[in-house]
């Protein structure tokens, strides 16, 4: 499904896409839901609007990327550090799809 959608997108509204939606996820998960449920709720929400992508093994991934995202705001590198992490992983997993 994710390919399909990228495959009708140029390299400009891709990147754009990812970009968007990393910034996206990073406000609501770091900025709405780690400031009031803390570093756990913000990682328990994210895992749980993740896992109906894959299968039990992803949510191994989406728990650790979840973690990792949300340390960096914890331990005070911020939004913009989580938003660009969070973007290159975007792009790495859309830059794999692409080229698959």
């Amino acid at each position: 499904m994710v390919q399909d959608f990228f495959a009708g997108l140029g390299d400009r509204a891709a990147v754009a896409v990812v970009l968007l939606a990393a910034v996206a996820e990073e406000l609501f998960f770091r900025l709405a839901v780690q400031d009031t449920f803390g570093l756990l709720g913000s990682v328990a929400a994210s895992v749980l609007a993740n896992a109906s992508v894959g299968r039990w093994s992803w949510l191994v991934v989406a728990l650790l990327h979840a973690l990792l995202l949300g340390l960096l705001v914890e331990l005070g590198f911020g939004l913009l550090a989580s938003s660009t992490a969070h973007a290159v992983l975007n792009y790495l997993t859309w830059s794999g799809v692409r080229h698959s």
